[in-house]
């Protein structure tokens, strides 16, 4: 008995080693399997959705760029497919209605711009191209066309559905539209005017709307609302103005396909 002792001590010890170390590996491989199913379910939330599916209750408005407006809301959708990416297109803004106190008067223009649009992995990006300088292909300097030029990002915006078939990616028309996105409305304060001078308020997402969206084959135009508005005023501004804690301005968008006369 007292030379099997010992060794009776020693397989007990064993044993028990062997059934802890078994119990943390089966946890161990548990908690991976739990974070494994998390990650999954994180990853299928993220990934975007068909078009179809988020596009059931919307109206279709088709064109040069193809929009869904919810017909509850209003909220705009866009669609860009992927013969878009990497060319350019035409930009350009008019005042619909506003007031002179603002700046902004019916029929003037904002200007207009050449934009590309772009996809960068999860989202699709407006860029706006620097059009002041002319490179001949045919110069060696040609190469360094890109030196020291910035571009500018107008937006970068999450694709929300795909359709992988036709090529197509839906994003949110409101973020691009609803926004000082293509053009400045709101004017800058000059840094001489006088403290009472009548200026707008902040730009109001809340009262800013979409007021109507025409799509053709070589154009695509948009009718927007824009609402600033403040709390409390120093200057109400002229009697064209109703009350200057709310101003409208009214822009027409205009996005136009770039033509192939080697411009």
């Amino acid at each position: 008995m007292k030379h099997f002792a010992p060794v009776k001590f020693i397989s007990l010890l064993f044993v028990l080693c062997m059934l802890i170390s078994n119990a943390y590996a089966q946890k161990k491989n548990s908690n991976k399997k739990d974070a494994s199913k998390k990650e999954t379910s994180k990853a299928g939330e993220e990934a975007p959705k068909k078009i179809s599916e988020l596009t059931k209750k919307s109206k279709k408005i088709e064109g040069l760029f193809t929009f869904y407006q919810d017909t509850t809301s209003g909220a705009l959708k866009m669609i860009i497919s992927k013969n878009q990416l990497e060319k350019e297109f035409i930009y350009f803004s008019q005042i619909s209605d506003g007031v002179l106190d603002a700046g902004a008067f019916r029929g003037s223009y904002r200007g207009s711009k050449v934009f590309k649009i772009k996809k960068y992995f999860n989202k699709i990006e407006f860029v706006s191209q620097n059009t002041s300088f002319y490179f001949d292909p045919n110069n060696e300097i040609s190469k360094s066309s890109k030196a020291n030029i910035s571009e500018s990002i107008l937006a970068s915006l999450k694709i929300e559905g795909i359709d992988s078939l036709n090529g197509l990616f839906l994003i949110d028309a409101d973020q691009l539209f609803l926004k000082e996105t293509f053009s400045q409305i709101k004017p800058a304060k000059h840094p001489k005017a006088s403290p009472t001078a009548f200026s707008l308020g902040n730009l109001d997402k809340e009262k800013t709307k979409v007021l109507g969206v025409r799509s053709y084959p070589e154009n695509t135009d948009l009718a927007i609302e824009y609402v600033y508005s403040t709390e409390s005023i120093l200057n109400g501004g002229s009697q064209a103005v109703t009350d200057g804690r709310n101003v409208s301005i009214k822009v027409f968008h205009s996005l136009i396909k770039m033509p192939k006369n080697n411009y």
